[in-house]
């Protein structure tokens, strides 16, 4: 099972927690881990997508690093979770915790708590 936790900012997996961003938009509840690849821009190739509804599709992924004024590397080890914030409701990791996630998880259920 992975797990985020929204009001700290954190996503805890294989007995681990890290930092991740994260948006106001993120839904919570209890998802199925689907993995898929894309050619977008930004997305490192691949994510794990969860939540789907008439407007967007959430997902777990690298970074997504193409607007460098939003300053998400900087963001994601700031030690404020307020500054996590800045998704439009996906859920950004590094590429080191995305592939250990990709790597134990990437067809397991994601519980995502406020």
């Amino acid at each position: 099972m992975v797990t985020v936790h929204l009001a700290s900012a954190l996503i805890c997996f294989a007995e681990l927690c890290h930092p991740t961003l994260i948006g106001t938009q993120t839904p919570t509840g209890e998802f199925p881990l689907v993995y898929g690849l894309t050619d977008d821009p930004g997305y490192g190739g691949s994510v794990l997508a969860f939540y789907e509804d008439d407007s967007a599709v959430y997902a777990i992924h690298q970074l997504w690093l193409l607007k460098p004024k939003q300053q998400r590397e900087r963001r994601i080890n700031s030690p404020n979770p307020k500054e996590h914030v800045i998704t439009s409701g996906c859920i950004n990791v590094t590429a080191e915790v995305y592939k250990q996630l990709v790597d134990c998880c990437s067809e397991d259920t994601l519980v995502i708590t406020r």
